[in-house]
């Protein structure tokens, strides 16, 4: 269950990708995926959907839950500052699942609403670019 715990002024607090600046929430993670893999789409809840392709999938550090099972800990419980991510502005990353002929962006490895923003831009950039 999402945390419903306020953050204070200038703190992360429970909600890793975020951070509270004069009111506002930014996000730390905007742009800087921690996770970016090929996968068969077979591996994602959409498996029926264009079965036989890949998804190029990506994730940010953080998350809103704290699952005891959580396989992907290691970035789900993680401050952005805390793992290596890559440098990526949703521009490329439409770039590089189209050169490796990917069929789709999957948002996944950590509950992706953490990175609402830059999943946001992505999916327009990725509808502009006819993906």
């Amino acid at each position: 269950m999402p945390s419903p715990l306020p953050r204070s002024q200038g703190k992360e607090g429970y909600l890793q990708g975020a951070e509270n600046r004069d009111g506002k929430y930014y996000s730390l993670a905007y742009g800087n995926p921690c996770a970016v893999h090929s996968d068969p789409i077979e591996k994602k809840p959409f498996f029926h959907v264009l079965p036989g392709t890949a998804s190029f999938s990506l994730a940010t550090a953080g998350c809103n839950f704290q699952c005891k099972f959580c396989q992907n800990w290691e970035i789900s419980q993680a401050f952005p500052e805390d793992v290596y991510s890559y440098e990526a502005p949703p521009e490329l990353i439409v770039k590089k699942a189209k050169e490796i002929h990917a069929r789709s962006i999957a948002y996944t490895y950590v509950e992706p609403t953490i990175f609402y923003e830059y999943m946001l831009t992505l999916a327009n950039w990725q509808r502009k670019k006819a993906f």
